[in-house]
């Protein structure tokens, strides 16, 4: 059974979509975090030197390097999709909002956003955190109003 907040094939940009399709999201998941924002060549027959025999392990590499072997590729950094993940599974450990948000190196109002739901891009899920917000203050009733 997966987990509940496991990073699909779907969730990933561009061509890690590809490679966790051709192998695992685990293994995409690794490329990305090694060569994210980077272009990596992949050789149609990569020899057990190349970065990523090293990085996947050869059986994997074969698979990827058959289907997409010969090309320079840019592998998308895909940090939004990563800090969900990442955000995810350092709550499942019982960190805190605050610790989590200094061990990614976000705000606090971010791991919110990214604990609140699906992976979003950084605007957007900060919008929707601070509209939550808002509109849990205007439910307490604690709260007094200006305006009526």
């Amino acid at each position: 059974m997966a987990k509940p907040h496991a990073i699909t094939a779907d969730m990933l940009p561009g061509i890690l979509a590809e490679i966790a399709r051709i192998t695992t999201p685990e293994i995409a998941i690794t490329v990305a975090r090694k060569h994210g924002g980077r272009r990596l060549y992949i050789p149609k027959l990569p020899p057990d030197q190349h970065p990523l025999c090293a990085l996947v392990g050869r059986a994997a590499a074969m698979l990827i390097a058959e289907r997409l072997g010969g090309d320079r590729c840019e592998i998308p950094a895909a940090r939004t999709t990563l800090r969900w993940a990442d955000a995810h599974s350092l709550r499942a450990e019982g960190m805190t909002h605050a610790q989590i948000s200094e061990r990614l190196g976000i705000t606090q109002l971010h791991v919110a956003a990214l604990l609140a739901g699906a992976p979003i891009g950084e605007a957007q899920a900060v919008k929707q955190a601070k509209a939550a917000l808002r509109q849990e203050h205007r439910n307490d009733a604690r709260q007094m109003t200006l305006f009526k």
